[in-house]
């Protein structure tokens, strides 16, 4: 599934593979959520997320956001995501250059 944006995401030293994660949720540098290409609001989250683990107990999730996106939503996103059920959470960075 893909998020819908092309974020310009911020680079991390410690970055490292995650693997496929079947919730993928995208902010975008306006504050903008973006799940299976489509804008969703802060409150559709915690549902989305929800119903992903009804189909996958398993489910993870990855954010991905871009560096400029505001922190708050990012933190809001991911309380909705550990009340939807899941608890593994990744934040997407792109590994630094060496």
């Amino acid at each position: 599934r893909e998020t819908g944006i092309d974020p310009h995401r911020p680079v991390a030293e410690t970055a490292t593979d995650q693997g496929h994660a079947n919730i993928l949720i995208g902010i975008d540098s306006d504050g903008q959520i973006w799940v299976n290409r489509q804008i969703v609001q802060v409150g559709e989250v915690r549902q989305l997320v929800e119903s992903a683990v009804n189909e996958n107990p398993e489910s993870s999730a990855v954010l991905i956001t871009d560096e400029e996106a505001p922190t708050g939503i990012m933190l809001d996103i991911m309380d909705q995501v550990r009340l939807g059920g899941v608890a593994n959470i990744a934040v997407a960075a792109q590994p630094e250059s060496t």
